[in-house]
């Protein structure tokens, strides 16, 4: 038996995990500052420019890794990279824990978001290496750990102000957790690196490895990455003025306290629902009756939620918008990899970078026109985002689709 054939090639499931783990801590981390800000900003004496400052630095620091890590994984297999991220995040979020003033609190947040940057390209281009038959469903539960992420850190909070802790102790947890997720990784190395050793050797008779190294040999298609970084851009535009500004603007329209954060959280379930159907239907989830229903309902769920009388049709409409974008991450991702399998780095870069920069604008742009003009007229601009979102994605789709088309036609000439 050789070490090609599939019985004895080494499982990727160990360093599968160490990926999920480390999501999953990130989401942690992701919603942490906003849950704990309060006493952050009490202890440090932060004005609110200083406060709102920290999510800049660290929607800065996180695009400057992601685009940064494209390059790195020309220089290091993926794993060693997460390893020596893993370590250094650790690092950072202990060092956290002694931070005296803005300034350096400032300076290791930014640090935090450089390494999220860099951990998620190249925990999506390893995730699509490691499992390159099911992509979609294999990006979609790296989504849902970290939403899980995202739902445990109120509650850990909620756990630390019981128990009178310093808003400190939640990063020495956070920088004890990424040690661990270092020491996951570098368990994990030996079967990655058996695991590419065994993939290498059987590149060489699959039948996507002519595929591959065609993809390998040309430029890249500048109007695909621009339509997949509008619909990222409109994606993370529409998901970040969703979770800031939905609240505020539900208040300002008559609902109560509590109703308005049960709406929000329906969004959120929404999301979280599209991502367990990304994870279980797998690429059916790229078929365009399915993609362009889900970019529907999203357009319908925003729509509706800007006129809804509120109740349970308000209710609804953010369910739906929900739904619409919870998936849109792992689907175009996957499908972007398996068009242009040599620039899967490239195409997360593009992705994660869009995201951040989408979602920081529409915070500024919505909180701006609410200064001048109310939220109840700045909240329904968000709508552009979504359909930004949507023209972008099914621009890509058809794309993707013609050149796939072109490839197919092409491997047949040159067979032939």
């Amino acid at each position: 038996m050789t070490a090609s054939s599939p019985s004895s090639a080494p499982s990727p499931i160990p360093l599968a995990a160490a990926v999920a783990l480390s999501f999953f801590v990130w989401g942690v981390l992701g919603v942490l500052v906003g849950s704990i800000l309060p006493e952050v900003t009490a202890d440090l004496a932060l004005s609110s420019f200083e406060a709102g400052l920290i999510f800049v630095v660290w929607s800065f620091g996180f695009a400057t890794g992601s685009a940064a890590a494209e390059r790195l994984l020309r220089l290091a297999a993926a794993h060693r990279l997460l390893l020596v991220l893993s370590t250094a995040t650790g690092i950072a979020a202990l060092a956290q824990t002694q931070a005296p003033t803005f300034l350096v609190f400032g300076a290791l947040y930014t640090a935090l978001g450089l390494f999220g940057g860099a951990v998620f390209t190249a925990s999506h281009t390893l995730f699509g290496t490691l499992f390159p038959a099911r992509r979609t469903s294999a990006l979609g539960v790296l989504d849902l750990v970290f939403s899980g992420g995202n739902i445990v850190a109120p509650l850990l909070v909620v756990g630390l102000v019981a128990s009178e802790a310093s808003w400190r102790v939640s990063f020495g947890l956070i920088g004890a957790a990424f040690l661990v997720c270092a020491l996951a990784f570098a368990f994990g190395g030996r079967a990655a690196a058996a695991e590419s050793a065994a993939s290498d050797a059987d590149a060489q008779d699959t039948p996507g490895a002519e595929a591959t190294k065609a993809a390998a040999a040309k430029p890249a298609d500048k109007a695909l990455l621009a339509a997949l970084a509008a619909g990222a851009f409109g994606l993370g535009a529409t998901e970040w003025a969703q979770h800031v500004w939905f609240v505020t603007f539900a208040l300002e329209a008559g609902a109560d306290d509590a109703f308005a954060r049960i709406a929000l959280s329906t969004f959120t379930a929404g999301m979280v629902a599209a991502r367990i159907a990304a994870i279980a239907l797998g690429d059916r989830m790229r078929s365009a009756i399915v993609v362009r229903g889900l970019l529907a309902l999203a357009l319908a769920g925003h729509a509706a939620m800007l006129t809804a009388p509120g109740g349970v049709p308000l209710l609804v409409a953010n369910l739906a918008l929900g739904l619409g974008v919870g998936a849109m991450l792992p689907v175009f991702l996957g499908l972007a990899m398996d068009t242009d399998p040599a620039r899967a780095a490239a195409s997360s870069a593009v992705m994660i970078v869009s995201l951040t920069i989408g979602g920081q604008l529409a915070s500024f742009t919505v909180g701006t026109l609410a200064e001048f003009f109310g939220v109840l007229v700045a909240f329904p601009v968000a709508f552009g985002a979504v359909a930004i979102m949507a023209a972008g994605f099914e621009a890509f789709r058809i794309l993707a689709a013609r050149r796939s088309a072109d490839a197919s036609r092409t491997t047949v000439t040159a067979r032939g």
